[in-house]
């Protein structure tokens, strides 16, 4: 046993010893390698002595990951027990090659990081923010610009680019909504310019030119790096229900800020795109825009209606508040267009004037011209004229003039006009014609209707001695109803007959002196009234005061009704049954009076019972006009001569004899015509 124990050491001690030997071989060899390419100087495992760092210059180094728009703490880039070895040691041709690195500690703590960096790297001069910055996501926003923060759904792509890549945003207007983005001094030609740069309008919106993006955030952590890096660094895998949280900040022109809201707001449809982010030598340029090359005009941004002033943000960009010019070649400008936004301001437009015009002096209105549309005998004041023309200040338009109208000596009515309508009869006032107060028309009664802008004459107003209102008969005159008033000698006397607005009063249409305003005042000497409805008597309705009538009675005398009993002649029966026959009622009966159905009539003394008889018995009564007289009031009953006064008819039963013979006792009655042989 122990010879077996004995053999067994000795073979297994130079195996032994030969592993022990490649091991230390080895290590001396991954040693050797790894001190000649500087993989054991930061070790913080030490053995006696420090290697030697000549030609080398300490350069700071990230500790650990570092925030954007935070500042840079010492034990970020100092370990006490690292001392040394917190810095990277490199060759000092390395970092004469790199001049952006910083190497001054002191230039590094307490400034503010302009992006993200990861640990273990040196720092630049563009790792930092100027200094002075102040710390949190709106120290990223570049001077001149303003944050815009927004959600990364609302803008697709957003999320996708870094800390200071560059973009345009640029929305698209609905179908339905799109209205022609014309201007007048695009269609002409020019170029309408903001930032020194031209502005596209072949339909779309642009929004936001040149802008910057800052970070990207979530409720919980924040990157400059992009959504992508975002999302890894949440370790969850589940982009989607991240993305829901992401908000992007972004830096804009301060004029861009409003219409992005108002397109975000509007749920307009908004594209980003994204510059080229290769170095500046590979970059397609565009020409610059040269306004020194061009010629510039001022136009409007604005709707302008006709007859109204052009004031000064009438020509002003809604966001910029600068003033809107559009750039033309030489050539293509009018001679005739206006360069000086001073030779606009407080000019009146002839006509409504779309945004983006630009001016020449044919839409301006000249002095004196109406900005308002007049109606006729309208007093002109200063307010409705361009430049103040005192000439037409005060005046009265003659007819309706419509704004815009440069006005003329004929355009407003002369003195003595009148500038209301004036109804027939009413006086003249003051306040009734243009430069009135020495018109020898104030007080005159007009003859007729005048309508406004009538410019008086004599024969247009009533005489004197005339009557104002219609004058009913026996109505006593007042001093209202005549153009003299008070100084008409006719004042108390009573009317004979009607007298109409206008008429000349004189002792023709009078009664006499003293006579009673009342109906006996028309009843002639001689003569009494009697008064009758107009059916009772026909023809009185054609009739009118004044005139003279006669009054017949017609009746139908039956002859066998009338000889009832009585024997009849062969002569007499062999004559017409039934004869007419007419009366004479009145001879020259005048009537007085007419009104509402019913008439006054004048008839002699004598045949005052007869027509009373007639009237009660509802006789058939015929009016018989006579020829008209002058003043038929005024005559006497008793005028009519022999030929002109009218006789009744022969009573038919007048030529009868009737005879009577007594036979025995018996009594027999015969009628017969008196010129009969019987």
């Amino acid at each position: 046993m122990p010879n077996r124990r004995q053999s067994t050491s000795s073979s297994a001690l130079p195996k032994l010893l030969l592993s022990i030997l490649i091991v230390a071989g080895l290590g001396l060899v991954l040693y050797g390698v790894a001190n000649s390419m500087g993989w054991l100087s930061s070790s913080p495992e030490r053995v006696a002595g420090k290697p030697s760092r000549e030609g080398r210059v300490a350069v700071p180094r990230t500790l650990m990951s570092l925030k954007a728009f935070e500042k840079v703490r010492r034990e970020d880039v100092y370990d006490r027990k690292l001392a040394d070895e917190s810095y990277f040691w490199l060759p000092k041709e390395t970092v004469d090659k790199n001049p952006d690195w910083v190497t001054d500690l002191d230039q590094i703590i307490n400034r503010v990081m302009a992006r993200d960096k990861g640990k273990d790297f040196v720092f630049k001069k563009s790792d930092f923010l100027p200094e002075g910055s102040r710390t949190g996501i709106i120290a990223g926003v570049p001077e001149g610009k303003q944050g815009f923060f927004l959600d990364v759904e609302k803008i697709p792509g957003l999320r996708f680019l870094k800390q200071g890549d560059r973009f345009d945003l640029i929305a698209s207007l609905p179908k339905t909504s799109e209205e022609s983005a014309t201007e007048y001094g695009i269609l002409m030609g020019g170029v309408k310019v903001r930032g020194n740069k031209p502005i596209p309008v072949d339909g779309i919106r642009l929004l936001v030119k040149g802008g910057y993006l800052v970070a990207l955030t979530t409720d919980r952590s924040m990157t400059t790096q992009g959504g992508l890096e975002l999302s890894n660094a949440s370790g969850s895998g589940r982009v989607s229900a991240g993305r829901r949280e992401e908000r992007v900040a972004i830096a804009i022109d301060p004029e861009e800020a409003i219409p992005l809201t108002q397109a975000l707001g509007d749920e307009l449809k908004i594209h980003m795109v994204a510059q080229s982010g290769q170095a500046i030598d590979a970059e397609v340029k565009v020409a610059e825009f040269d306004a020194d090359e061009l010629i510039s005009f001022p136009g409007n941004s604005v709707e302008i209606k006709a007859f109204t002033k052009i004031k000064a943000s009438d020509l002003a960009e809604p966001l910029s508040n600068e003033l809107r010019r559009y750039y033309f070649k030489p050539g293509l400008a009018d001679d005739n267009w206006i360069t000086n936004a001073n030779d606009l301001i407080g000019k009146t437009v002839s006509h409504d004037i779309e945004p983006g015009y630009i001016f020449s002096p044919a839409d301006f209105l000249p002095d004196g011209s109406l900005v308002q549309a007049v109606e006729a005998f309208q007093t002109i004041t200063s307010d409705m004229l361009v430049g103040r023309d005192g000439k037409f200040v005060n005046a009265v338009a003659a007819r309706d003039l419509e704004a815009g109208r440069p006005l003329v000596a004929n355009d407003v009515l002369a003195a003595g006009s009148l500038i209301k309508d004036v109804m027939p009869y009413q006086a003249i006032a003051n306040s009734d014609l243009v430069a009135s107060s020495d018109s020898v028309w104030v007080g005159r009664y007009a003859a007729k209707a005048l309508e406004k802008g009538h410019l008086i004459r004599e024969e247009d107003l009533l005489p004197p001695n005339s009557a104002l209102k219609a004058i009913t008969p026996f109505q006593q005159l007042k001093i209202a109803d005549l153009v003299d008033g008070s100084q008409s000698p006719w004042i108390g006397r009573v009317a004979s007959c009607e007298i109409e607005p206008g008429q000349i009063i004189d002792e023709g249409v009078l009664c006499e002196k003293g006579a009673r305003p009342s109906v006996s005042a028309g009843i002639p000497a001689g003569m009494m009234a009697v008064s009758v409805n107009s059916d009772s008597i026909k023809g009185l309705d054609d009739l009118v005061m004044g005139d003279r009538v006669d009054l017949i009675e017609s009746s139908i005398v039956d002859l066998k009704d009338s000889l009832v009993g009585i024997e009849i002649s062969d002569g007499l029966l062999s004559s017409e049954d039934r004869k007419a026959y007419n009366r004479v009622v009145a001879n020259d009966a005048l009537v007085v009076r007419k009104q509402e159905g019913q008439f006054v009539l004048a008839v002699r003394v004598e045949e005052v019972t007869k027509l009373s008889k007639s009237l009660f018995l509802d006789a058939e009564l015929v009016a018989v006009a006579r020829p008209n007289r002058l003043n038929s009031l005024k005559g006497s009953g008793s005028g009519l001569d022999g030929a002109s006064k009218l006789k009744s008819d022969p009573y038919p039963l007048s030529e009868i004899v009737v005879t009577e013979l007594i036979v025995g006792g018996q009594k027999t009655s015969r009628a017969f015509r008196r010129s009969d042989d019987e």
